[in-house]
């Protein structure tokens, strides 16, 4: 005999308990016609007829009745492992946040956030900017932190990140008659920013060095091998500001946009406010160190 439908025992038990196939059908939501066809396929699968129709109604037959009992009991225990491991699904929480941030601030963040909630489930992207914006805008983040230029988007939160040219304490890379760039890969907006303000300037450049990531952007500017892009947040020791003095053009305010979907579970909303309470205090941070020098300690 092949395995009970547990589909077919329940259409069964709503005819017993409701009284006939038309108002069985209004609990399954079934017609009359399938109810009817589900409990003759019952009837086929255990070779025994479950249901007398009569002008009354239906009654059980003896088969039917000792059915019932078991029909019940498998029911009541498929709903019951249902319903265990409907609760204990884990609420997934997609986070997108760019490279710089990944290193510094987000491991913190993420240990905090596990100890909280230890039974959702993270996912964690670092991207470009750029991705991040699309990628939450289209429903594949729940929460991304990028970089902007001009106007921020509506958003969970917006921060002022100032760019700094920036080069080595030990090198003087600017006095090049072509300028040498250490910038991250293409697509990165500080990028573009500074080839387009160069360009408009009429200034030679070149790409000296590019890497993926803040780490490698740093290491290749403290060894004197080219000029930078970098927010107030990325500066550190090592470093120096270049500006209008070594024949630099001006650069803008960049932002720090923090986004999410307008609907986000509640582990997801706790992310959220713990990555604006991290940026908050970030951006105390920045501020108190913005005009103090970058030498070394």
């Amino acid at each position: 005999m092949a395995d009970l439908d547990i589909a077919l025992l329940r259409t069964f038990v709503s005819v017993v308990e409701s009284g006939g196939f038309t108002r069985a059908g209004d609990r399954v939501h079934r017609t009359q016609s399938t109810v009817s066809q589900q409990v003759k396929k019952l009837e086929e699968q255990i070779g025994r007829q479950v249901l007398l129709r009569g002008v009354r109604g239906v009654e059980l037959t003896e088969d039917g009745e000792r059915l019932l009992a078991y029909a019940r009991r498998i029911l009541a225990l498929n709903d019951e492992a249902r319903q265990l491991f409907a609760e204990d699904v884990p609420e997934l929480v997609r986070i997108g946040v760019p490279e710089d941030y990944a290193i510094e601030e987000l491991p913190l963040l993420l240990g905090r956030f596990a100890r909280r909630h230890p039974s959702a489930r993270l996912e964690v992207r670092c991207a470009l900017s750029v991705q991040l914006e699309a990628e939450v805008e289209a429903g594949e983040l729940d929460i991304a932190l990028f970089k902007r230029l001009g106007p921020a988007p509506a958003a969970a939160g917006v921060w002022r990140d100032a760019l700094n040219w920036v080069a080595a304490d030990e090198a003087t890379p600017e006095q090049l008659p072509v300028l040498p760039l250490v910038v991250f890969n293409q697509g990165c907006i500080y990028r573009a920013h500074a080839v387009h303000v160069l360009e408009s300037q009429r200034r030679a450049w070149r790409v000296a060095y590019t890497s993926p990531n803040l780490a490698g952007v740093l290491a290749a500017v403290r060894a004197g091998l080219g000029v930078s892009v970098l927010s107030d947040s990325a500066l550190a020791p090592g470093l120096r500001r270049l500006g209008a003095a070594e024949g630099l053009p001006p650069l803008p305010d960049s932002q720090l946009v923090l986004q999410a979907r307008s609907r986000l579970g509640p582990a997801a909303e706790a992310a959220l406010e713990l990555l604006r309470d991290s940026l908050d205090a970030r951006q105390r941070a920045v501020a108190g160190r913005a005009a103090a020098p970058l030498a070394p300690a």
